[in-house]
């Protein structure tokens, strides 16, 4: 049986893009399960990250770019 790794060994990475809102757990453990992924390593990760449309929402968004920067 061939593993995943060897299948897909010669292929090339794509870029993965991460669109955010106001989630801030969901984004670090999201963030946390690509660093231990051995193939995300070769790909371009591209963020997006949304901006607050209320009051509440600004401390969520705040606390959300504070994970990433983190994570860089």
């Amino acid at each position: 049986m061939i593993s995943l790794i060897d299948k897909y060994k010669n292929a090339k990475p794509c870029p993965i893009a991460l669109f955010l809102y106001n989630r801030p757990q969901h984004t670090e453990r999201t963030l946390q399960f690509l660093q231990q992924n051995e193939l995300t390593t070769q790909s371009n990760l591209y963020i997006f990250s949304d901006g607050a449309k209320t009051g509440l929402d600004k401390k969520i968004v705040t606390a959300i770019r504070k994970i990433i920067k983190k994570n860089r």
